[in-house]
């Protein structure tokens, strides 16, 4: 009893685990499923945002060149620009939004509003970042709301070759609203999600949108760790990003930029159908439980029956390819059906004690036997996987492996039981069809053409991207219908012949009028039949282009070929073209007038034909020249018009766009009769001034806009001891020396502007002193506002500066004394102040005369009062330093400056001596005359302005303070006298 009861137990058991192993596997499946078919929308996601940050690099890059090649323009105003900048808009439908930022970080619109910008993105990393980097490289910024439209976008920036004007930066703004709408057609529905992030983790998108998301870094966490691990890959997350269940994620690392796309959907959408198919599953195995419980009583008189279906069971193992095995807890093979014994080598008969799963998997595949599978079918009853493991012959094999484990009625485990079956043909056969299926749709993705497959019963079987996009129709609703289903009974009836003839094995091509987003649109419709294994029609292959762009180019083509030709025959030059073999493919109007041929007499013939020998022979080492690929100029000197004309010539050769063969070349012919003879006319102007400035005494110059030299008079070549030609295309700096040129640079810069400017210079060499007056004229250009340059003319005022400074030094002495006087003491003073204050030193200021003068003046006469005025001033300068400065005020009044003393007490023990000295008696035209003086000492620190008047006022005051203390001492400030 307790056997059939046993064996019951097992079958259920093995019943329980073949449902449990469908189950999982079942699941992994569907997984799978979901996993390859988010890999298929994220490979086009991938695509189209690869495309279309290309597309903004291609703006930028031609926004670059474009001002680089024009650098003299206003980017924010110049119409050419703007409409440039229009077309970018347009071309992306308003996706992309190109922008300028100025070296200040002001952000500007395209074209200005009112001159003012939309914003200081100074702060912002997209306009630093974009600084560090070199020019041409791009920068994807992190996610930022605009201030102004208030919509996200994802900023991309490119630092210009060479700022243009105020224009450093150039910006453009990729519009999350706008990408978010074309990645809501790619998202899985209801919970699916598409994302773009940066590789540093930063997020830059998602669809349905999450504020909460947006600029977040995301580098920490596991999940994205696993997408930095390899171009492409597939993962599970948790779903904590996003507040939801555990979510199915397909990821891939863009290859031109460093970005990630990531699409996704929850795990529990795709297992929905799963869960409600295994509850039911699992209904029907617990009431197939029960009845079995409810049986198995009965079954104890059924013995021989059972034991019958064991037999059967036997047998079905026993005949079974698939590969059944029975192990105890140790490993140890119990049985081995045929098929497994055929596997590993073992004959029918030969037994298998000594046989071990060890023996049979390997240390590997035993290693994971151990670790994980055995676990797992302990712990919930089965196992189910691959298995790799090695037949007889050793070649590796993939297996699908179902291990059951067994338990007796006590629950403890038993023995193993495992059904395996080969699955490396079908596997390889998978990868193989999964991998064309791939190359398939992603190369008839990329091809820009309308790709589909047609049966002969006119039903679509296959349909690339663009098809689906022209007609609007998603895959899922085309395939498997018909042509008449998917468009209409009138258009079928119209290409539905068409397809009948490549039905019949006929390749087929027509062009037919359609209409496509509201407009209309011509296609070229190519149908390839489609063979069986026995080379007879089954289906086609339609092949479909676009070709309304190649129809208006055709027939703007044929039109800019007749305005080409009016506006050569216009055009006052001479236009021809010549093919390799120096045939006339072309000549316009004038080419026939001026050298008096016709266009007979020229198209299609070589040009030995067409033209004298002695000009053949001068012209042709020219013409092979062009012809080697060089591009030639040379003139020639014609007489077919009256009068004769100097003509010059350009040969220009004409290439192969794909291999860069000379196929000819290009002539063109300007009058340059005029331009020669002006040339002459300036060579005579330029003689004749030469011959004028060269006798001028003053030094003369030109020097145009870039301040290079272009003209120098014989007087700068003997000033500076080089001749002209060392001065002409050399600048300024370069030429006067980087110090003399920071003194004039500021006069040069205000004559640039229009500006005339005088100013006066000095110079002192080992050669003696010199000065000079320079005035600066400005040039300007014929519309008499642009610059072209300034007239320098330098004019030698060393004789006049001489007898300037001759006279001052007059005016600024006492003629009786010798020392300064009053005049010169004023400007004295105030340097002094100023060299004060600059170095934080103390200077002091005397204020003395001699005490009753005017009694020894009345009582001696004034000549012996000039005598001791003189003696007076003599004495002062000798006790004084060199220094010092001495000075004679007017009568007996003088004064003394002292600089950069220690302190007050320095001026008092000089002013002491002053008083001891003066007592000494005067020898006076054999006279001794005795005197003594007062003296007003005023101090004066560094770091206190003061104007000189004020020192003199206070100095004066201290004189009055000695004298009235008696005379013959001096006083100094803070009540100081001696």
């Amino acid at each position: 009893m307790l056997g059939l009861y046993g064996l019951v137990g097992v079958i259920l058991l093995a019943l329980w685990g073949l449902v449990i192993g469908f189950s999982a596997f079942q699941k992994q499946s569907l997984v799978e499923d979901a996993q390859r078919e988010l890999g298929y929308l994220r490979s086009a996601v991938a695509q189209h945002t690869e495309s279309l940050f290309r597309t903004v690099e291609t703006d930028l890059r031609v926004i670059d060149r474009w001002l680089q090649e024009r650098p003299g323009i206003d980017p924010l105003r110049d119409p050419g620009f703007n409409n440039l900048v229009d077309d970018m808009r347009k071309a992306s439908g308003g996706l992309i939004d190109p922008r300028m930022v100025s070296t200040r970080g002001q952000l500007h619109y395209l074209p200005a509003r009112a001159g003012r910008p939309l914003a200081d993105v100074s702060d912002r990393p997209y306009y630093r970042e974009a600084l560090k980097l070199d020019a041409g490289q791009l920068y994807i910024g992190d996610p930022v709301l605009s201030r102004v439209t208030g919509k996200w976008g994802i900023p991309v920036s490119m630092r210009l070759t060479k700022p243009v004007g105020d224009m450093q930066v150039v910006f453009a703004a990729v519009e999350l609203d706008r990408l978010q709408a074309y990645h809501e057609q790619f998202r899985v529905k209801p919970s699916g999600a598409v994302a773009v992030l940066r590789r540093d983790g930063v997020f830059l998108s998602r669809t349905p949108f999450l504020p909460g998301l947006m600029g977040r870094n995301f580098s920490d966490q596991p999940w994205f760790a696993l997408m930095r691990q390899g171009p492409r890959g597939a993962t599970i997350t948790d779903g904590t990003l996003s507040n939801n269940p555990p979510r199915l994620q397909n990821f891939e690392q863009l290859q031109a930029y460093p970005l990630i796309v990531s699409v996704s959907r929850n795990v529990d959408d795709v297992l929905a159908s799963y869960y409600e198919r295994r509850d039911m599953i699992l209904a029907v195995v617990a009431v197939i439980t029960v009845l079995g419980l409810f049986f198995a009583w009965r079954l104890h008189r059924a013995q021989h029956a059972s034991q019958k279906a064991q037999r059967m069971l036997t047998e079905v193992f026993e005949l079974s390819t698939d590969l059944v095995v029975q192990s105890d807890m140790d490993g140890n093979c119990l049985y081995a059906n045929p098929a497994f014994r055929r596997f590993i080598g073992r004959a029918p008969d030969a037994p298998l004690a000594s046989l071990s799963a060890l023996d049979i998997l390997g240390e590997e595949q035993f290693a994971r036997r151990e670790s994980e599978v055995l676990p797992t079918a302990l712990r919930q009853g089965y196992w189910q996987g691959e298995t790799l493991a090695r037949n007889a012959q050793g070649e590796a094999r993939v297996l699908s492996h179902l291990l059951i484990a067994h338990r007796s009625p006590d629950g403890s485990a038993q023995h193993f039981s495992g059904i395996l079956r080969d699955i490396t043909a079908s596997k390889a056969a998978e990868r193989q069809l999964h991998e064309s299926e791939q190359r398939l749709r992603a190369i008839t993705d990329s091809v820009p053409a309308l790709i589909a497959e047609v049966g002969a019963d006119y039903v679509y079987r296959f349909a690339n991207r663009a098809y689906e996009e022209w007609l609007g129709i998603a895959r899922g609703d085309m395939l498997g219908r018909s042509i008449e289903q998917v468009m209409g009974r009138p258009l079928f009836e119209l290409i539905g012949p068409y397809h009948a003839r490549a039905f019949r094995g006929e390749r087929v091509d027509y062009v037919r009028e359609a209409r496509h987003a509201g407009q209309t649109r011509w296609l070229r419709i190519t149908l390839v039949p489609r063979l069986d294994q026995d080379g007879q029609p089954d289906g086609c292959y339609a092949i479909g282009f676009d070709i309304t762009e190649n129809r208006k180019v055709e027939a703007a083509l044929r039109e800019n070929e007749q305005r080409l030709r009016a506006i050569a025959d216009n055009v006052p030059a001479l236009i021809a073209e010549t093919g390799a073999d120096l045939r006339f493919r072309f000549v316009n109007r004038r080419y026939e007038q001026w050298m008096g041929l016709d266009k007979q007499q020229l198209i299609n013939h070589r040009f030995e034909e067409a033209y004298p020998e002695e000009v053949t022979r001068a012209v042709m080492p020219r013409l092979q020249a062009a012809l080697r690929g060089e591009a030639v100029e040379y003139e020639r000197q014609i007489t077919e018009v009256p009068g004769g004309r100097v003509l010059q010539f350009h040969l220009v050769p004409r290439r192969d766009e794909q291999t860069g063969t000379v196929l000819g070349f290009y002539t063109l012919g300007t009058d340059i009769t005029a331009a020669r003879q002006a040339e002459a006319a300036l060579h005579q102007n330029e003689r004749l001034l030469v011959s004028i400035t060269d006798r001028m005494p003053m030094r003369v110059s030109y020097v145009d806009h870039a301040q290079c030299y272009r003209f120098v008079n014989l007087a700068y070549e003997k000033a500076f001891a080089r001749p002209r030609q060392a001065w002409y295309g050399r600048t300024v700096r370069e030429m006067l020396g980087e110090v003399a040129y920071q003194k004039v640079e500021p006069y040069i810069l205000r004559a640039l502007q229009g500006e005339a400017v005088s100013f006066d210079g000095e110079l002192t060499t080992a050669e003696g002193y010199r000065s000079y007056r320079s005035d600066y004229v400005p040039q300007f250009a014929e519309d008499g506002h642009s610059v072209v340059g300034f007239v320098c003319i330098i004019t030698d005022t060393t004789g006049q500066k001489l007898e300037e400074r001759r006279l001052i030094a007059l005016s600024q002495r006492d003629p009786l004394t010798g020392l300064l006087n009053r005049s010169g003491f004023d400007s004295r003073l105030r340097d002094a102040l100023q060299h004060a204050q600059a170095t934080q030193s103390c200077l002091a200021v005397m204020y003395l005369d001699i005490d009753r003068f005017k009694q020894i003046n009345d009582q001696l006469g004034h000549l012996t009062g000039d005598l001791l005025l003189q003696g007076f001033g003599g004495r002062l300068s000798k006790i004084l330093r060199a220094t010092d400065t001495v000075v004679r005020l007017g009568g007996d009044e003088f004064a003394i400056l002292l600089e950069e003393i220690d302190s007050p007490l320095s001026a008092a023990r000089v002013a002491e001596n002053i008083v001891q000295a003066m007592q000494e008696p005067f020898i006076l035209e054999d006279r001794s005359v005795a005197v003594t003086t007062s003296i007003g000492v005023a101090v004066q620190a560094g770091d206190v302005p003061v104007v000189p008047r004020e020192l003199m006022r206070r100095a004066d005051e201290q004189l009055y303070a000695a004298k009235g203390l008696g005379r013959n001492r001096y006083s100094l400030e803070k009540g100081e006298a001696a």
